[in-house]
């Protein structure tokens, strides 16, 4: 019996998932319990495990892909009926997916029937359609491709690009040798059908990465944040200088247990002002804007992969030690891509720090659901008036972006404002 193995529901939020990467591949016997693949879901990796054993029949869905929770990715011939499996036809998919090597066609039996008549091998095609299903259309340019090639010799680059831009190369002059039709050739004529496109189209100027994978959620994230959310920014400069003292002083109190970070000091105060101002540590889930009372601080980690945001739950239970301790031990595991699922959701409030890439300000984008979203500036000696006196101090850039649906400007000041007296007026109780 042959089983459709889906895109599993890994969160109660989750609508879709990227295929990390097969440790399987077509015709691989499988045990039951056995991981098949890895699964990207709300920037962490999870395993997906083979339902039952038997032989991995077929892929449908390749490294990269975006599938809808409920898809198949991948259909498993059971080990009692191999045979009877194998030959069941594939009724859930509205295309016929045919594995080629690394490469998966995707084709109606219609352009199927067509490629055969045609004498095309799928394989060579470029698909145009959706998921890359290749169509009639595409059909059509192939060959045309493949007649004007017959007639004219060219280079395997000059096909690519004449394909990927439509340009026809009946009149195409080759200025290679006998004739030969070269990439330039083929930006000449390009150029000549549609000069303003002819500025971007040296290859070899650029290199193209696919907004696909992790940096496809991230963005498509970051955009319904933006667009969705009626985001408003509010900055303060504080001066750290003694912040910086006590900072040092804590450094160096607790140096055996923590290292503790200035990013440590401020979030520590952030949670105690968190606590006060629960209008701020709020999320806004459907109809209802929630105001927590406990402090769940999402930490936000830069990575080579994109973006990711751990959280340090129940953060107002903690002391200096154990938010340095678990701060360190989260963002060293979202680094290695050790997190769970858990760690990653539920934050109530995010910090983000781009002080050690000497950003003085910038405008952070709210973690939705969360109504709020603190950037953290570079510490920076700077000019500062004191008593009618121009003294040189320490100081930062704190910007707070806030989602004017669920919270007014004099709430998001009002936090500004008594964050930065904490900071410049600190005494250790805040802290530890």
């Amino acid at each position: 019996m042959s089983i459709k193995i889906e895109m599993p529901k890994l969160a109660a939020t989750m609508e879709e998932g990227i295929i990390s990467r097969w440790y399987k591949k077509a015709g691989d016997k499988v045990k039951k319990g056995e991981p098949l693949v890895e699964v990207l879901t709300g920037k962490i990796n999870a395993e997906v495990e083979s339902p039952a054993a038997g032989i991995l029949e077929k892929i449908v869905a390749m490294d990269g892909a975006l599938v809808p929770v409920g898809e198949a990715i991948a259909f498993l011939t059971e080990a009692a009926e191999p045979e009877s499996a194998a030959k069941e036809p594939v009724q859930s998919l509205a295309d016929v997916g045919v594995q080629e090597g690394q490469k998966t066609i995707v084709a109606t039996p219609r352009v199927k029937k067509l490629a055969k008549e045609l004498g095309i091998d799928l394989a060579a095609v470029s698909g145009s359609g959706p998921n890359g299903r290749i169509t009639e259309e595409d059909l059509v340019k192939y060959q045309e491709l493949e007649d004007s090639a017959k007639q004219q010799k060219l280079t395997a680059t000059a096909r690519k690009i004449a394909e990927a831009e439509g340009v026809s190369l009946a009149d195409v002059q080759g200025s290679g040798v006998s004739g030969r039709i070269q990439k330039e050739d083929v930006l000449r004529k390009l150029e000549e059908k549609t000069p303003e496109k002819a500025g971007h189209l040296a290859m070899d100027d650029f290199t193209v990465l696919p907004l696909a994978g992790l940096r496809k959620v991230i963005g498509e994230n970051m955009s319904a944040s933006a667009f969705k959310a009626p985001h408003v920014t509010l900055t303060t400069e504080v001066v750290m200088d003694k912040a910086v003292q006590l900072r040092n002083e804590l450094k160096e109190k607790y140096r055996k247990e923590a290292k503790i970070t200035f990013t440590d000091f401020i979030n520590a105060i952030v949670i105690k002002v968190l606590q006060e101002m629960p209008e701020v540590n709020c999320t806004l889930e459907g109809d209802e804007i929630r105001q927590w009372h406990k402090v769940n601080l999402a930490i936000a980690v830069a990575r080579g992969k994109g973006l990711i945001v751990p959280v340090l739950k129940n953060a107002e239970r903690k002391s200096l030690v154990e938010i340095s301790q678990e701060s360190a031990d989260l963002v060293q595991r979202a680094r290695a891509d050790r997190l769970t699922l858990d760690e990653i959701q539920g934050g109530t409030f995010t910090v983000s720090n781009l002080g050690m890439y000497d950003i003085d300000g910038f405008t952070p984008i709210i973690n939705p659901p969360q109504g709020a979203i603190l950037g953290v500036g570079r510490i920076l000696d700077r000019p500062v008036a004191v008593k009618q006196e121009v003294v040189v101090k320490p100081t930062m850039v704190l910007s707070i972006s806030f989602d004017h649906r669920v919270m007014d400007g004099d709430v998001a000041a009002r936090f500004l404002k008594r964050l930065k007296y904490l900071l410049e007026n600190p005494y250790q109780p805040v802290v530890e």
